[in-house]
């Protein structure tokens, strides 16, 4: 041993990693690749030697240099790269939104995303969250998938601009809530969301991909669609005000168009029946044809709602008692629940928002001038069209009132004594509600 008094362990281990000899070098290859570089620094850095700090901070700066470039694969080094569709997936220009993608965007399948193209970095902020999410502890508690995606987008954001999908969703999430311009400015630099131009601009491109998606939709003759309406003012206000310059009231009218849910099993050609103006004409006057009896009898409840609703009433008071009572809440889900053999199924409206239409409609024309812009100019359903289908209006009493439909209601009440199914004849059937004027429409008045 005196002949090596210059022999060090950190000689030995730098002439083994990195001799050119090469019996050396395929002995530690050999060793490395099976996976004995692992071994060799779970030794050499164990619980012991994780305490001290220059080897902490090697370590930190080593998981670093990875971790970036990760994130470099999907944002500055993607062209070419094997990210490079999750890379373009990840970019939202302003002129590749469409209502298709924001309803296909979602939070879990953006992270399946980050833990399959930056599995390090999603390793990291994983262990530095340190909650587990199938150990929440309600549905009001944070979600740390949530909190975990939103700091890889915020990463990956201020790394490249260009990598904006999350905050692109963002803002329009905080257009949507009315949020100022200045608070949306202040998110953008930290990377939450997208500049107040980019909003407006998305919002532009946005709106003509869902007005032509509700052009195409009111003109397919398979859906039935209803044109919900209603008028709103607002005032321009002129902080210094002149002669020529001053606040304006503005007058104008919002709408959207509607898909109205078939039946299930529906099939082909049932929207293009029941829409068919002919066949309404066909049934004119047939309600003239039923006698009073028969007419009563579609409309007034039979036995079997009457003991549907006796047993729902019944079922509605141990409810109220289970949570009034302590001694009776251990029975609460022993009542079960209310059933309506006739309930309506539970389905997610389709509807599609038409830009606003500065008219007023306070008079008969102009209402008339609100449903020719939105059915001829917007949606763009040609005139032969439009006389051969029913479409379906929605509006508030005074706007139905100004389109004659007084008059239509004239005709479906009836006279007193002279139409035997008119509604008229249930007014006598019905003693506590005779005091409901046929003059007026009183939705109210019939509860």
């Amino acid at each position: 041993m005196a002949g090596l008094s210059q022999f060090s362990l950190h000689t030995l281990i730098t002439t083994l990693f990195t001799s050119d000899h090469s019996k050396i070098t395929n002995v530690t290859n050999s060793y490395l690749g099976r996976e004995g570089g692992i071994h060799l620094l779970e030794t050499a850095f164990g619980d012991q030697a994780l305490q001290n700090p220059n080897i902490r901070t090697w370590i930190m700066e080593k998981a670093a240099i990875i971790c970036s470039q990760e994130a470099s694969s999907l944002t500055d080094r993607a062209f070419g790269g094997r990210h490079y569709e999750d890379a373009l997936y990840l970019r939202a220009p302003t002129h590749s939104l469409t209502v298709q993608r924001l309803k296909s965007f979602s939070v879990p399948q953006l992270l399946i995303i980050y833990e399959c193209t930056t599995p390090r970095l999603q390793t990291f902020i994983k262990a530095v969250i340190g909650k587990n999410p199938t150990q929440t502890a309600s549905r009001s508690a944070r979600n740390p998938n949530m909190v975990h995606t939103m700091i890889t987008s915020m990463v990956l954001n201020a790394r490249s601009r260009e990598s904006n999908l999350h905050a692109a969703m963002n803002s329009l999430f905080l257009w949507n809530g009315q949020v100022s311009k200045r608070v949306v400015e202040t998110l953008n630099h930290y990377a939450f969301c997208n500049s107040p131009r980019y909003q407006a601009e998305a919002i532009q491109i946005i709106s003509k991909d869902s007005l032509h998606l509700a052009r195409t939709i009111a003109n397919d003759p398979e859906r039935l669609i209803m044109l919900p309406n209603d008028n709103f003012n607002w005032v321009g206000k002129a902080w210094e005000t002149s002669a020529l310059h001053t606040s304006v009231m503005h007058d104008q009218v919002s709408a959207i168009l509607v898909v109205l849910p078939l039946p299930a099993g529906s099939p082909k050609g049932t929207a293009s029946q029941l829409a068919n103006a002919k066949n309404f004409a066909l049934s004119a006057g047939t309600r003239h044809k039923l006698t009073p009896e028969i007419s009563l009898e579609q409309i007034l409840p039979d036995a079997s709602d009457q003991n549907i609703f006796e047993d729902n009433a019944i079922r509605h008071v141990a409810h109220i008692l289970s949570e009034e009572i302590a001694g009776l809440s251990v029975h609460h889900k022993e009542f079960g629940k209310f059933f309506d053999p006739h309930a309506l199924p539970i389905t997610k409206t389709e509807e599609y928002y038409l830009p606003t239409y500065d008219q007023e409609q306070a008079s008969t024309r102009g209402n008339m001038l609100v449903m020719e812009h939105y059915f001829r100019d917007v949606l763009q359903i040609p005139k032969e069209t439009f006389q051969a289908r029913n479409f379906f209006l929605l509006g508030d009493r005074s706007g139905l009132l100004k389109i004659n439909v007084q008059n239509i209601g004239k005709n479906a009440w009836g006279g007193a004594g002279q139409d035997s199914v008119s509604l008229s004849k249930l007014l006598e059937k019905l003693s506590s509600h005779a005091n409901i004027n046929l003059k007026k429409i009183d939705f109210y008045a019939w509860l």
